[in-house]
């Protein structure tokens, strides 16, 4: 989620990623040369986003960091950046993107009006703002991290913003598109099937956005919190994945190296790679953006229960 702060524009992506442990997909077949492979990023890794008279760049209390993206992974499907902003920043400027966005709110709280909706986002939110969707006013109530996919992937920094001008045509269409926002503790769980886990309590998922349930094709998010002893394995995926470990640690073998999956660590696990295997030191939490969307999580029954 990008911001005009003041009178410039920052960017201000809230995006959000997981961890969903899945079932492992049978009949994927590619060269060696062509394997695909998981890989583990550090969120701060990346240095902020930079341009010339973008106002978003050049505040030094918001940092928008692009973590996994279409010119670095080759993820075409959907990308993922780590914001970071101080309190009191705001913006009463109107802006809108050309690509679908989704994100998680992880830290602080915000006001954001779109049109006549108003919202008071708190820790736990996640918000899909549709491409079209027009923000008119935000507010940074206190220091906030934020974790945002959008789909299609982009291309560079700041070219999926939408003109003032196209803005305005928006606003003058009978419909137009809204950002919605839902909190994870008002997701019903879905039930597990158990498939692939070795050991350990079945994790608890909370599929926040969804084909099935949403509509949307571009990507869904889901929230998901894990017991420490929790194994699985091997992992792999029909769709892409991006995921964000909020809290928490997690060993994984993947391509036979060990690798540690700790706290604001990111994963990318294009379809088709392999995590031979997965096991929770910690209890944690990750957030898991999945493109293009599935009709359900992968290995997780549909039917949610509490």
């Amino acid at each position: 989620m990008e911001t005009n702060y003041s009178n410039g524009k920052v960017g201000f992506y809230l995006l959000v990623a997981a961890f969903v442990f899945t079932a492992a997909i049978g009949g994927i077949v590619v060269s060696a040369e062509e394997k695909p492979r998981v890989h583990l990023y550090k969120a701060l890794d990346p240095p902020p986003m930079l341009a010339k008279g973008v106002k978003a760049s050049e505040n030094p209390s918001a940092a928008h960091r692009r973590v996994v993206t279409r010119p670095k992974d080759g993820s075409i499907h959907m990308d993922v950046g780590h914001n970071s902003v101080k309190a009191d920043l705001s913006s009463d400027t109107p802006y809108a993107y050309d690509k679908d966005e989704l994100c998680y709110f992880s830290k602080g709280d915000m006001y954001v009006r779109s049109y006549d909706s108003k919202v008071l986002t708190t820790p736990g939110y996640f918000m899909y703002r549709p491409a079209g969707a027009v923000t008119h006013r935000i507010k940074v109530i206190s220091d906030a991290v934020t974790v945002c996919a959008f789909a299609p992937a982009r291309f560079d920094d700041w070219g999926h913003k939408i003109s003032a001008e196209d803005i305005i045509k928006i606003g003058q269409e009978p419909e137009y598109p809204e950002a919605v926002f839902l909190n994870m503790h008002d997701v019903e769980p879905l039930v597990t099937l158990g498939v692939g886990h070795k050991s350990g309590e079945n994790p608890i998922v909370r599929q926040v956005f969804s084909k099935q349930k949403n509509r949307f094709v571009t990507m869904d998010a889901s929230h998901i919190t894990y017991k420490a002893g929790f194994n699985s394995g091997p992992i792999s995926n029909s769709n892409d994945e991006i995921c964000w470990l909020e809290s928490g640690k997690i060993e994984m073998r993947n391509d036979g190296v060990k690798e540690l999956m700790s706290a604001g660590d990111f994963l990318w696990r294009p379809a088709g790679a392999v995590t031979e295997s997965a096991t929770v030191l910690e209890d944690s939490v990750s957030i898991c953006f999945s493109a293009v969307a599935q009709s359900q999580s992968v290995g997780y029954l549909s039917n949610a229960k509490k």
